[in-house]
């Protein structure tokens, strides 16, 4: 993605989307169904297969994190987006809203019997509307 020469905001968007992938193709379903904190997933791991499964993951999140930090910091720094939570803050924004998108959505079914909303394209369309709160935010107001 880095390496595409995409705008932005497109670079922001791609990270996303491979991010989000990157989560259905290889969360391990007992390491994210555990009913502790993240962190607290390592203490009760036994098994070396457990270990290394998890520190990969752990590894390839902070790398994840790091690049979507760099792009959101150049975006600031080009004035392509702004908000008072400052670049770090605006990537833990969009971190959280991938993790919890990504959890949520996970259980389809029962997602949309409880609110009726059609899932195709919505973590797509709730992540850009949050992107366009922050272009706006960026932009001078006449």
């Amino acid at each position: 993605v880095k390496g595409r020469g995409l705008e932005l905001l497109e670079e922001i968007r791609a990270l996303a989307e491979i991010y989000i992938d990157y989560l259905y193709e290889s969360a391990d379903p007992i390491l994210i169904s555990e009913p502790v904190p993240y962190h607290e997933i390592r203490k009760r791991l036994r098994r070396a297969s457990e270990i290394r499964a998890f520190e990969c993951g752990l590894k390839s999140g902070q790398q994840a994190f790091q690049m979507f930090e760099s792009t959101v910091k150049r975006a600031f720094e080009a004035n392509t987006i702004s908000d008072s939570l400052g670049a770090t803050g605006v990537t833990v924004a969009i971190w959280s809203m991938l993790n919890g998108a990504f959890m949520v959505t996970r259980e389809r079914e029962f997602i949309v019997h409880a609110t009726g909303l059609k899932l195709a394209g919505f973590l797509s369309k709730a992540f850009n509307s949050y992107l366009q709160g922050l272009t706006r935010l960026a932009r001078p107001t006449s």
